[in-house]
């Protein structure tokens, strides 16, 4: 889940960087920080695995209007070369900002809740791990986008919603599917 979300959120800074819509950049990477909080508060009300597959599907959310922004500017349907960005570009970085850094912390806690904090320590060494293997397939994406950015975010967008699919399965180790959560 790390992997899939970590990479796609890194791609996102790239994709609208890209595009040279500083505003754009500056509210995603805003929305990133700020959506960390409000996403934990959510939990409180919610329940964590149901914000954290809305957080996923934010995330989705997010890649399929960038894709979409994006191809309208390849194919000349916006002046090309730096700008404010259309109306899908932004709204794009403020569906991939909330979603790209709310999971962090949600899935931190939700694996001390499953786990359990007495194997913290090494659960938090393997979470951590997999944002240096999401790094790899952010560049991996970031390489397919120079010639296919249309194809490049819509396979982020299907790692975005991979996690988002499998969070509900989300269940602590050992106890039978029978027994609620």
């Amino acid at each position: 889940m790390l992997v899939c979300a970590g990479a796609v959120s890194l791609f996102d800074v790239i994709v609208v960087a890209s595009t040279g819509a500083w505003g754009a950049l500056a509210l995603l990477v805003a929305l990133n920080g700020a959506g960390r909080s409000v996403a934990m508060r959510a939990a409180e009300l919610f329940g964590r695995r149901r914000v954290l597959a809305g957080v996923f599907g934010s995330l989705a959310l997010g890649q399929v209007l960038l894709a979409v922004a994006v191809q309208n500017a390849a194919a000349g349907t916006v002046m090309p070369g730096p700008s404010v960005g259309t109306p899908l570009l932004w709204l794009g970085a403020v569906a991939a900002g909330l979603g790209g850094g709310a999971f962090y912390p949600l899935l931190a806690s939700l694996v001390r809740e499953l786990f359990g904090t007495e194997r913290a320590t090494e659960i938090h060494a393997v979470v951590y791990s997999a944002k240096a293997v999401a790094g790899v397939v952010a560049v991996s994406l970031a390489v397919t986008a120079l010639t296919a950015p249309g194809g490049a975010l819509l396979a982020a967008a299907a790692l975005a919603a991979l996690p988002a699919l499998a969070t509900p399965r989300l269940r602590i180790p050992g106890l039978p599917v029978t027994i609620p959560l």
